[in-house]
This record gives structure tokens, C-alpha cells and sequence, in this order.
């Protein structure tokens, strides 16, 4: 979390644009992706609004995130506004788990799987 924070704070340095901060970092549950997910939802419809907005309109969004979960709201708003878009992945696991198959249940590790198409 504090990663997404300095990466956040350097951007705004180099572009001089104020970031837009959605939600408060805040740690998992730990109760299974569907308890997760509804707790996330509201934050996420959000961020999800957000890029509505910001692509609507034309604009380039970076966002750094503190969870893998967030592309849920982000992914639908790329490929409605850019279907082209490749999506470049860059964690330290692929978040390609499923429901039926992850050990954890943990929300963000099945965060890339149905974009996916998986």
C-alpha cells in the first residue's frame, strides 16, 4: 500500500496534476472474494466512475493502486472506451485464480482471471 502511495506522489510531481485519491487503503479481510467484493463495491464503483469520466472525456488515467482487486472497476472502462487496449500486467502473481480453483479465496487473486476470460 505505501508503494502506491510514493508512486501517486512522484507522478503528481512530474505532471504537475493533482491525483485524485478514491477510498482508504485498508487491510483484506481475509473472508473469501465474495465477502471481499461486496465490502470493496461501493470503492469501486468509484473508481470505476471515475474512469468513466476521465475516458469519456478524452484523457489518458494512470492509476496507482494498492490493490489488485481495483481492475475490477478499472478493466470494464478501458475496453468499453479503448476495445483495442492491451493491458500490461505487472505484479508479483498473475491474480488468474477462479473461484473453484483458488486455495485462498483472496479477492485480488482472481482479480485478472475473468478479464481474462478465464
Amino acid at each position: 500500500m505505501p508503494g502506491a502511495k510514493a508512486i501517486d506522489e512522484a507522478i503528481a510531481r512530474r505532471t504537475g496534476i493533482d491525483p485524485v485519491v478514491i477510498g482508504t487503503p485498508e487491510p483484506s479481510l481475509n473472508t473469501g472474494w465474495r465477502e471481499e467484493l461486496d465490502a470493496a463495491l461501493p470503492a469501486l464503483k468509484q473508481v470505476q466512475a471515475r474512469f468513466e469520466v476521465v475516458l469519456a472525456s478524452g484523457a489518458v488515467s494512470i492509476a496507482a493502486t494498492s490493490r489488485c482487486a481495483v481492475s475490477l472497476a478499472t478493466l470494464p472502462a478501458v475496453a468499453k472506451h479503448h476495445p483495442a487496449a492491451c493491458i500490461v500486467w505487472f505484479d508479483s502473481h498473475a491474480d488468474l485464480n477462479t473461484p473453484d480453483v483458488t486455495a485462498t479465496g483472496y479477492l485480488g487473486g482472481l482479480a485478472f482471471a475473468a478479464p481474462a476470460g478465464m
